[in-house]
């Protein structure tokens, strides 16, 4: 398995990067032709240029299956002490944000899994004149197990037009390091048409897994990068269509890698203040080389498969002051989350936020994935999932806060997918947070 890489090393490469563009995308993600999607009311108040926020997290969460296989499935207690913190700033030309949640996972018998986790989002924009600006973006995620719960606002859907990691599959319970560097040199060509140049990094790496039957078992490292041009035109006041190339690179931990070209066309629909829908389509054509996973014939691990395939996906966003309900789908080439290299990923999600009364907030989601290696000369991994959660959150005094959550999670995987395994999971929490601050960014 590779080392694993430096964050600081990450942190400075970036920042070059940022500065070699200056001559010429959750929370705090933004992409130029990709909607801000979050779950805040559209009654709620804005936050001013500048400022900062925090939420003190403490929970306490049941999981049935802290290992995330069915053939070894264990029950603990949780204790989780977290927090959320943001910064924000803006000047005449530019803006940043930061946001950054540590989490401390304590589990009551399975010591093992005792984690400090990190997830760390930055942004920044600044513009060069009234047609050119620059825009990055920086997520870093360190973590066992899957993500903890969050407060009903921080709910969204974890879909993105632009190519990015495969996000709907459980791996064994392992250590993961994620990171997405990414960049936009963004051009108005005039009042209603711009160009949007991107470039980004992406890695996934997996160690100490504890979860697999296999004690040795290795887990796919991915290491990409991703570029793309896009176009996009207000056709009316309303109506915004575009067109997108992206091309991405996978280069997988055990030998295997993929080149993919997508070109598709995109729309933007703003039905009314509240309501918008985003649909893209078009065409992708795959070059994979190497086998569907760690266990395939040598023969297999040396062929080379082309595949093109039709890529689509949309988003509906309906958002009122007492109202938030999203709709997503789509179907991408991506990374096989650790479980399979190169897939084929199709994903329906859902959420609905809802106001009850004056002091109660309700949120109920609900996902679809599968995702289907590219090769496989003997069979084609596939992996299916599901999910379903809600929670409710009421307030106490002031800005405390409390937050019940139910969490369900199912996976099955089928033979070729040696390293996969059959999930369900049932996670209930009980929570209280303490908001300081200025309102959310």
């Amino acid at each position: 398995m590779p080392n694993r890489p430096n964050p600081a090393l990450l942190a400075a490469l970036f920042v070059a990067a940022l500065f070699a563009c200056t001559p010429a995308r959750a929370q705090l993600q933004t992409t130029s032709d990709d909607p801000t999607v979050d779950s805040t009311y559209s009654a709620e108040e804005p936050p001013p240029a500048s400022g900062y926020n925090a939420e003190l997290e403490t929970r306490v969460i049941r999981n049935d299956n802290v290992y995330y296989n069915n053939a070894k499935s264990t029950a603990d207690f949780v204790y989780q002490e977290g927090a959320l913190l943001n910064l924000w700033d803006t000047g005449s030309r530019w803006n940043i944000g930061l946001q950054y949640r540590p989490t401390l996972l304590h589990y009551q018998e399975q010591g093992a899994l005792n984690s400090f986790d990190n997830d760390l989002r930055f942004n920044a924009t600044y513009n060069f004149g009234p047609r050119l600006r620059f825009q990055g973006n920086e997520f870093f995620d360190e973590l066992t197990g899957l993500l903890e719960p969050t407060s009903n606002e921080y709910f969204s859907p974890p879909t993105s037009s632009a190519p990015t990691l495969n996000g709907t599959l459980i791996t064994p319970a392992a250590r993961e390091l994620s990171n997405n560097s990414e960049g936009h040199i963004l051009y108005d060509v005039s009042p209603r048409g711009s160009f949007d140049l991107t470039g980004s990094y992406l890695i996934q790496h997996f160690t100490n897994v504890r979860g697999a039957s296999d004690s040795l078992a290795t887990l796919f490292d991915t290491n990409g990068a991703v570029g793309g041009l896009s176009y996009q035109y207000r056709l009316t006041p309303r109506l915004t269509l575009g067109a997108r190339y992206s091309y991405q690179y996978f280069h997988y931990g055990l030998g295997g890698s993929d080149e993919t070209q997508d070109e598709y066309l995109t729309a933007n629909m703003q039905i009314t203040s509240d309501m918008d829908l985003d649909i893209y389509g078009g065409p992708s054509y795959s070059t994979t080389i190497g086998g569907s996973s760690a266990f395939a014939t040598a023969s297999e691990n040396f062929g080379t498969l082309r595949t093109l395939a039709p890529v689509a996906g949309g988003a509906f966003h309906l958002r009122s002051d007492r109202t938030v309900l999203q709709i997503n789908a789509q179907r991408s080439v991506s990374n096989g989350g650790g479980l399979l290299m190169t897939v084929t990923s199709s994903y329906e999600g859902g959420e609905l936020r809802r106001q009850l009364g004056h002091d109660w907030d309700f949120v109920i989601t609900g996902t679809n994935a599968q995702s289907v290696s590219l090769q496989g000369q003997t069979g084609k991994g596939v992996v299916k999932s599901q999910s379903a959660g809600t929670a409710f959150e009421h307030p106490l005094f002031g800005q405390l806060s409390v937050h019940f959550e139910y969490d369900y999670m199912r996976q099955r995987v089928n033979t070729f997918v040696p390293l996969g395994t059959n999930v369900d999971i049932n996670e209930f929490s009980v929570g209280v947070f303490y908001r300081i601050g200025a309102p959310r960014l």
